[in-house]
């Protein structure tokens, strides 16, 4: 039942085995770059957690509004237009450097998402 349902929605029942080494991989680099290094890294990494994290919710809360125009079959919750709206903004000003951010975060969140998008591949 599971995988009819996951095949219906094109998602894998099971994680690719080469993502999981990927992940694990890079959150055991950065648990021996943490431990080797001061409390400067530790805030480093959390910043950029937190800087990633808040983008990831600005694109959330934009998706919020592209999705409210799909006709749907059931009824179901809708937020208020202005709650998405004011969510972006905020995630957006908090991402800016204009919040006081390190600019090393950026450095980090930079060579992450390089990482990530060459160790990335997509099915032929």
């Amino acid at each position: 039942m599971c995988c009819r349902r996951c095949w219906a929605r094109s998602t894998p029942p099971v994680a690719h085995p080469g993502a999981i080494l990927f992940t694990t991989t890079i959150a055991f680099g950065l648990i021996v770059f943490v431990s080797f290094g001061n409390a400067d890294v530790v805030a480093t990494l959390g910043g950029t957690t937190a800087l990633l994290l808040l983008g990831v919710f600005a694109v959330v809360n934009l998706a919020v509004l592209v999705l409210r125009k799909d006709k749907t079959v059931k009824d179901h919750f809708h937020a208020p237009t202005a709650l998405p709206i004011i969510g972006m903004i905020t995630c957006i000003y908090l991402v800016t450097p204009l919040s006081g951010r390190a600019s090393a975060q950026y450095w980090v969140a930079g060579w992450l998402l390089v990482l990530a998008w060459c160790c990335s591949s997509s099915p032929p």
